[in-house]
């Protein structure tokens, strides 16, 4: 496991684009990787210099936003986001779950007033104000889910533990995206 997200430089997947291909070494990759890494300038990584084995795991994004929050879903949002600045935290700009993410705010008529990467995206990250809105892995905020407002999820079906949370593909159908590893 190695750090480096969202932007790049994505040093375990260099890693592993450097090892003999002797079938020793074995990525294991969200699908910005093999996906936006050879289109954001990093060498090794481009052409795509991986042989996929398979999908072991797809995982739930989701677009979330503090309790005290003064909306409750997306269209709330980007009624609010007209005459307020909304701050948005992802785990990095080129990926594509925070490109979904932008793409659904201009669908909705709206932009975010400012947007960061961070290497966590938790409860923390709400409750301390750093972040208005932020996308990320519903395991990261399960401790607090009874704490925030889930407005959306990413993927193409509906999460069992918030089941009346609609998807991004429900709002946007031309939006639809799976998140695998």
């Amino acid at each position: 496991n190695k750090p480096g997200g969202g932007g790049g430089p994505f040093p375990g997947a260099v890693e592993v684009a450097k090892a003999p291909a002797d079938g020793y070494t074995v990525g294991s990759f969200v699908v910005g990787i093999p996906v936006i890494g050879p289109n954001i300038g990093i060498p090794e990584l481009n052409p795509n210099p991986f042989e996929p084995l398979g999908i072991f795991l797809t995982y739930p994004f989701v677009i979330v936003a503090g309790a005290d929050a003064p909306y409750d879903d997306m269209a709330g949002l980007a009624k609010h986001a007209q005459n307020n600045d909304i701050a948005l935290g992802h785990f990095g700009a080129p990926l594509p779950p925070t490109k979904v993410t932008f793409a659904l705010a201009k669908t909705l008529g709206f932009e975010y007033a400012s947007d960061a990467a961070f290497d966590m995206l938790d409860c923390n990250s709400l409750a301390s104000g750093d972040v208005d809105v932020m996308n990320t892995t519903l395991q990261l905020v399960l401790p607090c889910l009874d704490k925030i407002k889930v407005l959306a999820s990413i993927g193409n079906e509906r999460i069992s533990l918030i089941p009346d949370t609609p998807t991004v593909s429900e709002l946007a159908p031309e939006l639809s995206l799976a998140l695998w590893n």
